[in-house]
């Protein structure tokens, strides 16, 4: 049987901007988004839903390998801290070791180590590349936000508009 789909998110689901992110965790232009719509739901908290998702590019060498550290990462709760310490490290990430951020977490490293081998943190994974498929993502960030697709990085005005 398949696992449980596991989605990283933020936000009550009925808030009136629902925002839905497929993310490279090497793509550059996927780091300045992240910490934008940190802000974005720092100062609306309450208006928004935010969902992250994984697409890691194929010619990534490490995306796919942190993308699963934050999902094995987000079985602790800390799946969108290990992401934010993916993005920090984002130019070195050929010298660490995924492990190296679940201990700087505090994770139970047995566990995590267990679940990055797992199928489960591969098949949530590729739940997600799937669903970019599927919608025709086929660049890094992609953004719906309110059903409506935005390549690239919306202006805070596009977002803004819904409330």
């Amino acid at each position: 049987a398949l696992p449980i789909y596991q989605s990283l998110s933020i936000g009550n689901e009925d808030a009136p901007i629902k925002i839905i992110e497929f993310s490279d965790l090497e793509c550059g232009y996927c780091k300045q988004a992240f910490y934008a719509v940190k802000d974005i739901i720092k100062k609306y908290k309450d208006d928004v839903y935010f969902e992250y998702r994984h697409f890691p590019l194929p010619n990534h060498k490490y995306a796919k390998e942190f993308a699963k550290g934050s999902i094995c990462a987000e079985k602790e709760g800390k799946g969108f801290d290990f992401i934010d310490l993916t993005f920090q490290n984002q130019r070195n990430l050929s010298e660490i070791n995924p492990v190296e951020f679940a201990e700087k977490l505090g994770l139970n490293i047995n566990n995590f180590e267990n679940c990055l081998i797992d199928s489960s943190a591969r098949l949530i994974l590729q739940h997600d590349i799937n669903e970019g498929n599927r919608i025709g993502v086929d660049s890094t960030p992609t953004f719906i936000i309110n059903e409506e697709l935005f390549d690239g990085i919306p202006r805070i005005k596009d977002i803004i508009d819904y409330l």
